[in-house]
């Protein structure tokens, strides 16, 4: 069985409310409910399609619950249970060229095309040729964060409700 990750560091406002737990319960159930379904239908090849879409349109729904309670209540993570209904912030940076080849001109020629090259000045930073420090200090990058919403609570992952 996989392991299931840790978001902590990337969740932005994680703070496991009962509320959002107990509808990736639900969801687990709806999952759970949805498979069962589906092995039925496979081994009895009833029309079984209608309970199948509604269970769907059932989950579609959690979904927008789930993703609700995360903006009021905050994020979930139970990664034991594998259990995560979050928010999840993902940053790009990107540097400044010209403030980058006042502070590093020697390494300008090597890391500069039209913007920073992010791959070359890595490995400047991981050589400690570098520091981040510096980069920070002289607001050499500028951050656009982005979001996505992480919700899972798969059937085959045993969860109880308390």
């Amino acid at each position: 069985m996989a392991k299931n990750i840790d978001y902590t560091q990337s969740a932005e406002q994680l703070t496991n409310p009962e509320s959002v737990r107990l509808l990736l319960v639900k969801r687990l159930g709806l999952n759970s409910a949805i498979q069962r379904k589906q092995d039925e239908l496979a081994m009895r090849n009833v029309d079984l399609l209608l309970d199948i879409k509604t269970l769907n349109m059932n989950l579609d729904i959690n979904k927008a619950e789930i993703e609700n309670a995360v903006q009021t209540d905050g994020g979930y993570q139970d990664v034991n249970a594998g259990l995560y209904a979050l928010r999840q912030k993902r940053v790009s940076v990107t540097y400044d060229p010209g403030l980058f080849k006042t502070v590093y001109p020697m390494y300008a020629p090597a890391v500069i095309k039209e913007v920073v090259d992010v791959d070359k000045l890595n490995g400047l930073l991981k050589g400690g040729l570098l520091t981040r420090t510096v980069l920070l200090d002289f607001s050499m990058s500028t951050e656009k964060p982005s979001f996505a919403f992480i919700i899972r609570a798969d059937p085959q992952t045993e969860v109880r409700e308390k």
